[in-house]
């Protein structure tokens, strides 16, 4: 991938023409008003894009000019560069320009700068146009990796695809960027994106897959300030990005995705479900010898785990539920033989496993160590049964990439 390198600041008149294609809106290309980047590969050669800004993106500047690169720079000179050259510094470093350098800065920044630069220099146009729309370290990371220098001509097809790839991305701001980039977008786009993003929302916060319509529309409204039947209208207009269906005459919302996930998980859950083989042929003995023996209740849990291909145990604190844990580990490994993995969602549930005596040997670890262990085995890594503690902390994106046993 090559470098993205800012080569020009604010248009005076027409620019010298480069062979690559502008990735601008209509009516800002027509005025040829506004900051001018382009992607150049190892050889300053136009990598076939070229953006244009409307505003030059000093706070960008600022902090490309005040990264550790930068040694002796530091934040109140990057903001003095930022503000009395602008993104000119850009070019005059571009092009090893020491005696313009020399003679706005000093000797001794003009040295800092081109060290910087020198280490820097592939990340520049990267650096400068996310930290101007606020991107953080991670998404800036993902969006170079994800997108190379591609990015920019994807995002004026269609801005908010981000909000489905880019990690905690905000509504607002996409809308940042789409001003920021002269993006031009129809009403009916940002209220589709507005409707999905408030189902996404509803995901992420309270871990609803779905949503009843009338609070989905509401959030939308609030999104777009536009009527409910202008809003109604545009999702009906794009019904394949949907799933609307109805429980008990109550009519709810749901992405197209999110159904597919849910269809997918539910089909994953009836084939374990349905291709169990039940345990069975021996009583088990995990009360023999106990110091601290199961209850009738948790005996039955553990015959009915045996007996069923997927089993949900529940109960509030104190109740024993870890306790069953122990004597299913048991009675799988000891009485049939059994391979089996607990893992837990969280750190610290998988952290609060691992301190149990009886439990320790079997390493828990949480879904995400579990499931990179399977993905980097050498060989398959097989188990005839999973525990997983504190289920009901997993959501829906957790549990469409978990692990499953191979079928006992």
């Amino acid at each position: 991938m090559g470098a993205l390198i800012p080569v020009l600041s604010y248009f005076d008149s027409n620019p010298e023409p480069l062979n690559c294609e502008s990735v601008v809106a209509e009516n800002t290309a027509t005025s040829r008003d506004g900051f001018y980047f382009v992607p150049l590969n190892k050889d300053d050669v136009p990598l076939g894009t070229q953006i244009i800004l409307k505003e030059e993106p000093i706070e960008g500047l600022k902090k490309y000019l005040s990264n550790k690169n930068f040694q002796g720079i530091g934040p109140k000179n990057a903001d003095t560069i930022a503000q009395n050259i602008g993104m000119k510094v850009i070019k005059y470093l571009h092009e090893r320009n020491v005696n313009i350098l020399e003679k706005k800065t000093s000797k001794k920044l003009s040295e800092a700068l081109l060290g910087g630069w020198d280490l820097d220099y592939e990340n520049s146009g990267f650096e400068i146009l996310f930290s101007q729309i606020g991107f953080s370290y991670t998404q800036k990371k993902f969006v170079k990796d994800e997108f190379g220098n591609k990015f920019f001509a994807e995002i004026h097809k269609d801005p908010y695809m981000l909000l489905q790839r880019v990690p905690r991305l905000s509504f607002d701001k996409i809308e940042d960027i789409i001003s920021n980039f002269g993006i031009e977008v129809t009403l009916e786009q940002k209220i589709v994106a507005a409707t999905r993003y408030s189902l996404m929302q509803s995901e992420v916060e309270r871990g609803n897959t779905c949503g009843p319509l009338e609070r989905v529309l509401l959030r939308a409204q609030e999104i777009t300030k536009n009527d409910f039947e202008t809003i109604q209208r545009a999702i009906s207009s794009h019904a394949h990005l949907f799933n609307n269906f109805k429980v008990k005459d109550k009519e709810f919302l749901e992405t197209i995705e999110a159904c597919e996930r849910d269809n997918d998980i539910a089909q994953q859950i009836f084939l374990i479900k349905d291709s169990f083989r039940a345990i069975k042929g021996k009583k088990f003995s995990a009360n023999r010898n106990a110091t601290n023996p199961l209850s009738e209740e948790q005996v039955l849990a553990i015959q009915n785990s045996l007996e069923a291909g997927v089993s949900i145990i529940t109960g509030g604190p104190g109740t024993g539920k870890t306790r069953i844990i122990e004597g299913l580990a048991q009675v799988l490994v000891n009485g049939f033989g059994k391979t089996i993995r607990i893992c837990a969602p969280t750190g610290r549930a998988a952290k609060r496993i691992a301190e149990n005596q009886a439990l320790k040997k079997f390493q828990p670890s949480t879904i995400h160590m579990l499931k990179a262990m399977i993905d980097s085995a050498a060989k398959d890594y097989e188990f005839d049964a999973l525990i997983v503690d504190e289920s009901s902390m997993i959501d829906i994106c957790l549990l469409y990439t978990s692990p499953s046993p191979r079928d006992s």
